[in-house]
């Protein structure tokens, strides 16, 4: 038998409401480094498969987009059937991203 949970949901005005493991104080210092640098920069979150990265994800998008920080969420698994990432990364893009954020991407 496999058993797999249904996503946590995160709302956008308390993104924290369901979280019993109590990542916000990881989040929060997160968002106030990626608030502080100057871009460009690539921030990488590692841990073995099945430790909540993805929620952890989730949080820090809420939590930058209640900050008006725009942000885009790609799964690579989501789209691994594509033959060229690129190409799904730039669909995903092009989809998700409101158009005040790409233009400042284009520049």
């Amino acid at each position: 038998m496999e058993f797999k949970l249904s996503p946590l949901e995160i709302p956008s005005d308390q993104p924290f409401r369901f979280d019993r493991l109590k990542r916000v104080e990881s989040v929060t210092t997160l968002v106030s480094l990626i608030q502080n640098l100057s871009g460009p920069y690539v921030i990488a979150v590692d841990s073995p498969w099945g430790t909540e990265k993805t929620t952890f994800l989730g949080f820090l998008r809420a939590v930058l987009e209640a900050d008006g920080i725009a942000c885009l969420y790609f799964d690579a698994w989501k789209t691994d059937f594509s033959t060229d990432p690129l190409i799904a990364f730039l669909g995903e893009l092009n989809d998700n991203l409101p158009n005040g954020a790409k233009d400042d991407l284009i520049r």
